[in-house]
């Protein structure tokens, strides 16, 4: 193997899953911040407010996002170096665990 080759896959499926789920609430927030401002720029009582709120959840939806990234990258066990491989400790369709 090379370095950096793939060496293990795991699944997945819940992770990409989580990650669609998460871009879409990141659209709907940044909607919902859109909207804040416009209703801060017609000088509404409570419109800072909700700016407030909505800058927050567009934040706590992009730290979300990260995760779901990092936890995909977590997926694949990649070579450091390169070299060959001996002895693989797992077999599809083996759960393991941290």
């Amino acid at each position: 193997v090379k370095a950096g080759d793939v060496l293990i896959k795991l699944d997945d499926r819940s992770f990409v899953d989580e990650g669609k789920r998460t871009e879409a609430d990141l659209i709907a927030v940044r909607k919902a911040e859109a909207e804040a401002r416009s209703m801060l720029d017609k000088n509404r009582p409570d419109s800072e407010a909700l700016l407030a709120t909505a800058v927050a959840r567009v934040k706590a939806a992009e730290a979300q996002l990260a995760n779901a990234r990092l936890s995909l990258e977590y997926c694949e066990a990649r070579a450091t170096a390169s070299g060959r491989v001996v002895r693989v400790g797992v077999s599809p369709g083996e759960l393991i665990y941290p």
